[in-house]
């Protein structure tokens, strides 16, 4: 399942979100044969809303597996 969040919780203030997604959940394809994925994307994010305007601010982490050609 993506990461989803309702704009209307954004209303009453910033958002932690916090986990990981396994890759299977995430629908991704490298684009070069020789990058792999390694592992689930984990993150750490904060969802603000400005008015019309939504940022997310922290970190995302994946393993990757990459053979030099």
């Amino acid at each position: 399942m993506p990461l989803l969040l309702k704009i209307e919780i954004l209303a009453k203030g910033p958002v932690s979100l916090r986990g990981e997604l396994a890759v299977d959940e995430l629908q991704m394809e490298t684009l070069d044969e020789l990058i792999k994925i390694g592992g689930p994307l984990k993150y750490d994010l904060t969802a603000k809303r400005a008015g019309d305007t939504i940022s997310l601010q922290g970190s995302m982490r994946m393993h990757l597996k990459c053979e030099c050609a």
